[in-house]
């Protein structure tokens, strides 16, 4: 479903935003290092690493991604060996080299890298800004992997996304992020097999597109085909039904003929 593929450039500038504001968090946890050690080594060392960042992330904005990669691993290298493995800065850089994984469509990896800065941020705790951080980039890592085609991974990741009781999103597009959350989730769930769970996932999804959407949206009729097929699987006939017809009204109105799996079964209920 090419709709529900994550747009790049969005992805992009939200885990930069979120490297920004995380490693500024993390300069504190440094300032008691520095203070408490000897300040000179520790200066230089914060100014090595800055200019290690400072050429990947030139680099990266070069478009020459791999040499990017190169200066994120060196600086990586240096914050776990001055740091710690689990410091804030080490999360920043595991961010921060996710960007380039993805502009070089190695979704996979990107995936990795933010998944290992959300165990990252979430073992530091330390008031709202680092859990908050944790489940979104938890949240984007669970996206990739189900664009890798990991949907196993994917629906654990986002299921833990889920179950943290923190904000996600505080802007004006919350009931988008939101209806995308869920439906990643639902998709998750359904492609492996797992129909019961996926139903309510794909319900939270469609609630939250009503409240955005036309009625007869071509997005609507997708996630009410899925709900039928769910509730199919689950030999809920009648509801099947209910919601198969919504999907059926949605693409007539939309004057679109969809092909997806399973939609023979309207036809034979």
């Amino acid at each position: 479903m090419k709709e529900l593929i994550l747009k790049k450039y969005i992805l992009i500038w939200m885990i930069t935003v979120t490297a920004c504001l995380v490693f500024a968090d993390g300069k504190k946890e440094l300032k008691f290092i520095v203070d408490n050690v000897d300040s000179k080594v520790f200066q230089e060392a914060e100014v090595r690493i800055d200019k290690l960042q400072g050429q990947a992330e030139k680099y990266s904005s070069q478009g020459k991604y791999d040499k990017a990669l190169e200066y994120y691993h060196k600086s990586l290298v240096e914050a776990k060996r001055l740091y710690g493995e689990n410091s804030t800065a080490a999360a920043s850089i595991y961010t921060g080299m996710a960007l380039p994984y993805i502009k070089m469509d190695k979704k996979l990896k990107a995936a990795d890298s933010l998944f290992t800065a959300s165990q990252i941020y979430k073992k530091s705790g330390g008031g709202m800004l680092r859990p908050r951080a944790s489940r979104f980039l938890l949240m984007h890592a669970g996206y990739l992997y189900y664009d890798s085609n990991y949907t196993r991974k994917a629906c654990k990741i986002l299921e833990q996304a889920e179950q943290q009781d923190i904000p996600m999103f505080s802007s004006a597009e919350k009931e988008k992020r939101l209806a995308e959350f869920y439906r990643y989730l639902a998709l998750a769930c359904f492609k492996e097999e797992k129909y019961k769970e996926a139903i309510p996932y794909f319900q939270k999804s469609l609630l939250l597109e009503y409240k955005r959407t036309e009625p007869d949206n071509k997005e609507l009729g997708v996630i009410n085909l899925f709900i039928g097929n769910a509730l199919l699987e689950t030999n809920k006939l009648k509801e099947s039904l209910l919601y198969l017809q919504k999907a059926e009204k949605s693409f007539e109105s939309c004057k679109i003929n969809a092909n997806y799996q399973y939609r023979a079964n309207f036809k034979s209920i």
